[in-house]
């Protein structure tokens, strides 16, 4: 048996066990909510299936306990693991979604749990536990940094064979998670388990002692550590763990945004393994300014997104991405002073549940600062408040550091051998997923390539893809990916494709069309301006590039205005999406005008959600022609399709369309009826060059 836990022995690791596990929660994390959107997204309300979101509060069973099995804790954990494998393989929103959420149920039930059985362990080194901890939820981003980056922004983990790595994974921890619950001496550090050796049993702290200790912290401050370790979760839900999202904020470099937060994470991780009494340096103070200027650049980021900010925008994006390790570190020390507090399994049980419902109203929040229109009483106050929602979420996973005693950030040193063969693999490990993260990086930019030979037309295409998802609610990159690909056209203009969003998975759908067919990009109005989004891609070069927000008493809207030059003809290019009221969408006509007046070779791609007979349709017609009525005069092409764009699955509105100015002439125009990807169809035209 002795044999047989030294082989365990080797095996085991919490920092590899914790990465994973905190992967597969945000993993869950995610499918669980963009599930419950494109649910709600087909009935455009808010429908029962929102109910499945409080799987989250489910840590509110354990305040009825005193204590848990380890068998239970272990069942847990294998429970969380293997709902995470089955969900991937799932394509329907409806059982991914309870799927995904018994699967978080099952984790949020583990952590209090697991977190309560280390605090009652007699003479535990909290430090060492709380390094590790702290190491594998790092490692957890630089896993997902990872998969995303060769993913081209989708965790490559959960597409297609590539999930072969997510059960590799999950192999793992399961074996380690047995390991914990066949050996006892795993709840314990390495150092105390070889000080124990030396004690006798009179010297280990009894029980009882411990159940005094309890009862001294109070409900209060561990709710606050509560929500300080769970806030730090989830910040790597919303953007840490995803670097399109950060990206797509401030229109920052993809690669540098990969590299500055793989490279800060990995130099933590490797810092707590070798030498964590580096955080010495911090004096309470010291900590406490690094978390307000962390706070303060990130706020202000999300804050000035208007165009004469782009330099200092960018400024404050690399001053906050700087600072972005203050999250790991807070993190180690909420859950070093949480473990030395010894709290009651109900107290911690109680904080978790508050925490988690805290980030359930931020996730309502994020999702109605771009649905507040469908959102009765409520749903005005979140226009504009995305960098508010997001300052919150920030606020929740820094702020409690506060709580911290000064004691508890000082670390012993270790002894050079305590620096043993299994830290120094894991420091080869993360040294290679970072190696790997910039590698993927580079390999998945776009590297647009101009066509050599010389058009003699080019095609456009107006393709409203409701923000990444099919009409049965299944997030479906690859379908318009190749609906695009039979297509070939030369100019796409897409509407709502900001899927850079929890509501989309945290998905760039730009990036990564971008990247599989080797095109130039736009991504149009940033995600903090609450649009549903625009992009404008090319074959050819885009210059000039410019988004113009629109009037609106509804929805945000806007329009992308660019220039894309074929031989020695320039095309002035316009992408918009209407909104759905019709003073909206008639003063925005009124805009399309007053930008389109007096310009040559335009073309006008977009979803207008107005009819050929409307008022709208009649202001914008005052400068531009409809393409498909130009082709084919009396409404119907030589097939004898009338034209009908809206929705393919039942055809009763034409409201996506291809406008052109009079300079222009066509060679065709067709709707794309093959083409079931979306709940739109898209439109082409064929202009000669």
């Amino acid at each position: 048996m002795a044999s047989l836990k030294n082989v365990f022995g080797c095996c085991y690791s919490e920092v590899i066990l914790f990465g994973i596990l905190f992967l597969f929660f945000i993993q869950l994390l995610t499918d669980l909510v963009s599930s419950i959107f494109a649910l709600n997204l087909l009935t455009v309300s808010l429908n029962l299936y929102v109910a499945i979101i409080f799987f989250l509060l489910c840590s509110i069973f354990l305040v009825f306990t005193k204590k848990v099995p380890d068998a239970l804790i272990f069942i847990l954990g294998i429970f969380a693991i293997i709902c995470r494998l089955v969900e991937g393989l799932l394509q329907m929103p409806a059982p991914k979604a309870i799927i995904a959420g018994l699967g978080c149920a099952a984790f949020i039930l583990f952590l209090p749990a697991y977190l309560w059985r280390k605090a009652t362990v007699p003479n535990n080194d909290f430090q060492h536990s709380a390094l590790r901890l702290g190491s594998g939820f790092s490692l957890s981003i630089v896993f997902s940094l990872l998969f995303r980056t060769i993913g081209s922004s989708l965790d490559i983990t959960q597409v297609g064979w590539f999930q072969i790595i997510g059960w590799l994974l999950g192999i793992i921890s399961v074996t380690m998670l047995s390991l914990l619950l066949i050996n006892d001496e795993f709840w314990l550090s390495e150092e105390v388990k070889s000080q124990e050796q030396k004690m006798s049993a009179e010297e280990i702290q009894p029980a009882n002692e411990l159940e005094s200790i309890d009862n001294k912290s109070s409900f209060w401050k561990i709710l606050g550590l509560a929500v300080g370790f769970v806030g730090s979760i989830a910040i790597a839900y919303f953007f840490l763990a995803s670097p399109a999202v950060i990206s797509r904020w401030v229109e920052g470099n993809y690669l540098s945004i990969i590299i500055s937060i793989s490279l800060l994470t990995a130099g933590f991780i490797i810092l707590s393994l070798l030498v964590p009494h580096f955080l010495n340096y911090l004096k309470p103070w010291i900590l406490w300014l690094w978390n307000g200027l962390f706070i303060f650049s990130f706020t202000i980021m999300l804050l000035v997104y208007q165009p004469q900010f782009t330099i200092f925008r960018q400024i404050l994006l690399y001053l906050m991405l700087l600072l972005s390790p203050i999250i790991y570190i807070d993190f180690t020390l909420i859950t070093k002073e949480l473990l030395e507090s010894k709290p009651t399994l109900r107290k911690l049980a109680g904080g978790f549940t508050l925490s988690f419902f805290f980030v359930i109203l931020t996730i309502f929040g994020a999702i109605f600062t771009i649905a507040y229109d469908y959102i009765p009483v409520v749903g005005p106050f979140f226009r504009d408040k995305h960098w508010f929602v997001m300052m919150l979420i920030v606020f929740s996973g820094t702020l409690p550091v506060l709580i911290v005693k000064a004691k508890t950030i000082q670390f012993k040193a270790p002894k050079l051998s305590a620096i043993s063969l299994k830290k120094k693999i894991l420091v080869s490990i993360v040294s290679l997923l970072f190696l790997g993260t910039i590698a993927g990086g580079i390999a998945t930019l776009p590297y647009p390539s101009t066509p050599a030979t010389t058009p003699t037309s080019i095609k456009f295409v107006t393709f409203n893809i409701q923000q990444g998802f099919d009409m049965e609610g299944r997030l479906n990159f690859s379908g318009i990916l190749y609906d695009l690909q039979q297509i070939d056209a030369d100019v796409i203009g897409l509407q709502e494709s900001d899927t850079c969003r929890i509501s989309s998975g945290n998905n760039d759908i730009v990036r990564y069309l971008a990247q599989k067919l080797h095109l130039y990009s736009y991504f149009g109005p940033k995600t903090v301006t609450g649009t549903f989004g625009i992009a404008l891609l090319s074959k050819y070069p885009i210059s000039n590039m410019k988004t113009h927000y629109m009037y609106s008493e509804g929805e945000q809207t806007a329009t992308i205005e660019a220039q894309i030059t074929i031989e020695t003809r320039t095309f002035n290019v316009f992408v918009t999406h209407f909104g759905e009221y019709e003073i909206d969408k008639e003063k925005q006509a009124e805009k399309i005008v007053m930008l389109t007046s007096g310009k040559s070779n335009v073309v006008l791609l977009g979803d207008f959600n107005f009819e050929p007979w409307s008022v709208q349709y009649n202001i914008t017609t005052t400068v531009l022609n409809d393409a498909w009525l130009t082709v084919w005069p009396s409404g119907v092409d030589d097939t004898g399709y009338n034209g009908l764009t809206f929705s393919w699955g039942n055809p009763h509105s034409h409201i996506d369309f291809i406008f052109v100015s009079s300079d222009i002439s066509l060679l065709d125009c067709r709707v794309a009826t093959w083409a079931h990807s979306s709940d739109h169809m898209p439109v082409t035209a064929s202009i000669f060059l």
